[in-house]
């Protein structure tokens, strides 16, 4: 940890440095023409310098044949670095107003060529040094880069180790990064929950909204996000009580509570189980939000159902109450899927005209004309776990529920009113099925589903669960008297780019048995440890070598000690901030 300390802050520092001594870039012959001439004869006018500045780079990236060996990318690259490093030098020591702005066609051949090369981090200090202005949407893919690469260019992007160290390295950070780049990087701590990490950089994020303010290009946006990011992180972290405060602190300095804050606060108390609070903000949500877009009803939509779903878990016909409440629309469309009939009459067919069935009570602020992808999801796992625990999810049931389901999802594949239209649709239904089908020790239904939906639906690669392949057949091979089709799942894995994984091979021990050992011993080349206790006896009964058995045990503590009850205590102060704020 010292060495990466030491050797980030000489990176950075040198960064710093350039600011005081001259380029070691001298020009080159091309660059003493009448256009270098010029740059140099400007005394005032920084725009006009940065005119000429940006001509010259685009003319190196123009005419790659006349610089550099053969115009590789790397001595092109070089080129337009060392022709970038000598215009910033000049424009430093000539002291002109304003800040040097390089236009976005002279700067994104650069950073393409930073992008192939692998010289994203030398750029981006190059940059930070000259004082480019870095937020700009010309150098977001280098920008991207970093902040997802490997640790030494988040290292790099999000100046760690040292800013706590280094008031100038701060100061440098605070005026060369937006609001919503700093936000991003406390965002990112809160995800990963690390408080740490996330309240140092939270703590930027406040000076850096004070400094905006004190030059007056804060935005009320910016007020918004502010609290939303502190609302998350307080909550989060279990310092519920706090968050009322942030609301209540909100409400009376008039800042904008805006919906994308509620769904952070429903979300934070669903996975901490807090449902009657859940129902409380959800309540009082219609008195407080003048305006919601859709896609955030959608979410808190979701939210709801699935609290309903956990506080029922046997009664689906409450869920399908509040659905065919919230989308009138969707009657007649749950009768076509069979799940009205599942859920009623335990089995996959229509309910009789006039079946009386649950009714619900909904605020006219959650009823929407159609259901988003995700909110047929809930309402499928709510069915199917209905079914558990009936004792109806047969494997009759389950494949006539499933091809119901695969006929609505073709017949409305290119509506774009439809949750089953092709831009949104995802494989969350599809693993329901699959994993109930599993569940009822049925691998070969599981594997049929996964081959219907993949040769009926043209989905996009980026929204199939590959999980999900090596899921089955891990599944599918594992089990008795199963004949798993290699070719077949040879041919899904290539089209989807599953890699071989643990379930994988362990599957082949046992069913390819001409070839088992030589699957054992990938996976143990691999470095996989055998912790599996049948794949253990098989290795000790064949005599293959069988290295110390070392396993893993996975704790999921609550880092932010909530109780498992509820607080009523805190439900009511809830009920009372939310109050306060409908009738502010």
């Amino acid at each position: 940890m010292f060495i990466r300390r030491v050797l980030f802050k000489r990176h950075i520092s040198t960064v710093i440095a350039q600011r005081d001594t001259h380029s070691s870039c001298v020009p080159a012959a091309h660059t003493r023409g009448d256009e270098w001439q010029l740059l140099h004869s400007l005394d005032k006018s920084s725009k006009l310098f940065s005119k000429l500045a940006s001509k010259q780079l685009v003319s190196l990236a123009e005419l790659p044949e006349q610089h550099g060996d053969d115009g590789d990318d790397e001595a092109k690259y070089n080129t337009m670095l060392a022709r970038l490093k000598d215009i910033t030098q000049l424009y430093r020591e000539k002291k002109l107003d304003g800040p040097l702005k390089l236009s976005r066609h002279s700067t994104e051949p650069l950073v393409s060529l930073a992008l192939s090369t692998g010289h994203c981090r030398e750029l981006y200090t190059t940059l930070l040094s000259a004082d480019v202005d870095i937020t700009t949407s010309q150098y977001s893919k280098l920008r991207n880069t970093l902040r997802k690469g490997s640790e030494q260019d988040r290292s790099l992007y999000e100046f760690s180790p040292m800013l706590s160290d280094d008031e100038t390295l701060r100061l440098k950070f605070l005026t060369a990064y937006s609001f919503d780049m700093i936000n991003q990087i406390v965002v990112r701590y809160i995800q990963l929950n690390e408080p740490m990490l996330a309240n140092k950089y939270l703590e930027l994020l406040i000076s850096k909204y004070q400094l905006n303010t004190e030059l007056r290009s804060s935005s009320p946006d910016e007020d918004s996000k502010l609290y939303e990011t502190i609302s998350y992180l307080t909550i989060k972290h279990g310092h519920y009580k706090y968050a009322l405060k942030v609301l209540e602190q909100m409400s009376e300095k008039g800042i904008t509570i805006t919906p994308k804050l509620f769904t952070i606060i429903v979300t934070s108390l669903r996975h901490k189980k807090q449902y009657n609070a859940i129902l409380v903000v959800l309540r009082s949500i219609p008195s407080i939000l003048e305006d919601c877009p859709l896609k955030v009803k959608s979410i808190l939509i979701n939210e709801l159902l699935r609290v309903i779903r956990d506080e029922f878990p046997r009664e689906a016909k409450v869920v399908l109450a509040h659905f065919v409440e919230i989308f009138p629309h969707w009657s007649r469309e749950l009768n076509l899927l069979g799940l009205s009939g599942v859920v009623y009459l335990k089995t996959v067919r229509r309910l009789p005209e006039g079946y009386e069935v649950a009714q619900a009570s909904v605020n006219e602020f959650y009823r929407v004309p159609n259901p988003s992808n995700e909110n047929v999801t809930e309402l499928y796992a709510a069915v199917l776990n209905h079914m558990a625990h009936h004792s109806t999810d047969t494997s009759y049931n389950l494949s006539l529920l499933f091809k119901r389901y695969m006929s609505r999802v073709v017949e409305c594949f290119d509506d774009p009113a439809s949750p089953f239209r092709k831009s949104k649709l995802d494989t969350g239904v599809l693993e329901l099925f699959i994993k109930h089908s599993i569940r009822i020790r049925n691998p070969g239904l599981a594997f049929y589903m996964l081959k219907q939906f993949i040769n009926r639906v043209d989905l996009p690669v980026v929204r199939f669960n590959k999980k999900l392949i090596t899921y089955v057949f891990y599944h599918h091979g594992m089990m008795k008297d199963q004949h798993p089709v290699f070719d077949q799942m040879s041919q899904i894995m290539s089209r989807y780019k599953v890699p071989v994984d643990f379930n994988m091979l362990s599957a082949l021990v046992f069913k390819d048995s001409e070839n088992s050992q030589f699957w054992y011993d990938k996976l143990v080349e691999m470095g996989y440890p055998v912790q599996l206790d049948k794949l253990r006896r098989k290795a000790q009964r064949e005599g293959w070598p069988l290295e110390e058995l070392s396993r893993e045990t996975s704790h999921w503590e609550d880092q932010a000690n909530w109780m498992e009850e509820e607080d009523e205590e805190f439900v009511k102060e809830l009920q009372q901030s939310l109050d306060k704020l409908s009738t502010a």
